[in-house]
Formats: C-alpha cells, structure tokens, sequence
C-alpha cells in the first residue's frame, strides 16, 4: 500500500558529507576515525535508475536511498551506509529501541550473514577483486562493526579487537558487503519485503514455542 511505501521511504536520509581530510592512519582517535570516513559505494545518481513502474519511485523523487537497510526485531528500519576503513557500517544500533542487529533481524545484500568465516572461502563472492575486503563482524556486545582482514586465504579478525574490550562475537555475527543495486532499483519494494521476512520468523518462532 502507499502508506508502507511512503513509510519506507521516510526511514531514509540523505548519506552525510565529511569535510575534505587526510587519510586516517592508525594513530587516530576512534572517534575521528568515523568521523571522517568516506562513503565507499558509489554515490546515488537517480538518472542511473530506469524512471518505470515501482523502481521509478525513489529515483523520481530525487533521494538517497543509501545503501540498503536493516529492519530491527522491534520493526523499525535503519538505512544502511556502506563506508571506507576498517570500521565499514560504523555502529550498527537500532534508531527506536537502541539494539544491537542480531540475528532475528532483516538486512538487504550489502550486509549478507554469512553461515562461517571458515567455509565462506569456498564461495565464487571470496574471490572477487575488490578494493577493501568485503567481509566484516559486528560486536554483539558494543554494535561497533570490524572490516576483515585476508590471511593466507582465510578470513581473519584477529587483527581487530574491539576497543570496547569485550568478546562480543557470536553466530549471525559475520557478513559478507555485497551489492547495493538490487536495493537502489526499488527501495520501497525490497524495505517491505525484509519487513515482511521479520515478521512471518518472528511468528515461526512463537508458534514453535507454543
């Protein structure tokens, strides 16, 4: 209906502009760090889109749809922008209920869960050349997302405590950053469909219960 499409439109905002700087080193505060990074996808250009049917919406109306979104247990939908550096998603904690994504939320492709770090190299997405590597982890216990490191062929976080100073990782705590096209078609559309996805598990899992 209109009034979810206009309700998923109206979780978005325009991605921020950083002021111009010098790359981040490692010297940096954590806080500058995310500061200062940079969008990593390709900025939004809605000529880009084709202007028909459901995929024309958020072209024609002229907005950033970011780079996809979250949809919280409690519902609410987080847009989702995809950022150079090690800390790619920054802090990942829900608008409305200040929780930490988990995994009985909803996430469009750039934030994919992947089953294992450990059998995730078999996959043909491992090997694609990137710029950064395109996997990273969440910390259950802070929200903070770490960017991996590629070590001998395998997927490696040991590099990246985090400055939290918990062990704050469990299953549905890895992700693999993927595309954010499929999303930028249709907005609306892919936002309702997680929506949806949330609430029939959600339901599995208290019929399950009962």
């Amino acid at each position: 209906t209109f009034s979810i499409i206009s309700k998923a439109l109206n979780a978005f905002r325009p991605r921020p502009t950083s002021p111009e700087c010098p790359p981040i080193v490692v010297s940096q505060g954590l806080q500058e760090q995310l500061d200062y990074a940079q969008p990593a996808e390709p900025v939004w250009h809605a000529a880009e889109y084709e202007c028909a049917g459901a995929e024309s919406l958020g072209a024609c109306l002229r907005i950033d749809t970011g780079d996809g979104i979250w949809v919280c247990c409690c519902g609410h939908e987080n847009p989702l922008v995809h950022y150079q550096g090690a800390f790619p998603f920054k802090y990942l904690k829900c608008g409305r209920c200040d929780r930490i994504l988990c995994p009985n939320c909803r996430t469009s492709e750039i934030l994919t869960p992947i089953q294992s770090i450990t059998t995730e190299v078999l996959e043909d997405r491992f090997n694609k050349p990137a710029d950064e590597v395109r996997y990273c982890r969440v910390c259950r216990a802070c929200g903070l997302t770490h960017r991996a490191a590629i070590d001998g062929g395998q997927i490696d976080f040991s590099h990246a405590p985090c400055p939290c100073g918990k062990v704050g990782t469990e299953d549905g705590s890895y992700f693999h950053i993927g595309e954010v096209d499929a999303w930028r078609r249709d907005p609306p559309a892919r936002a309702v469909e997680l929506s949806l996805a949330r609430t029939m598990a959600a339901s599995m899992r208290y019929m399950e219960k009962q």
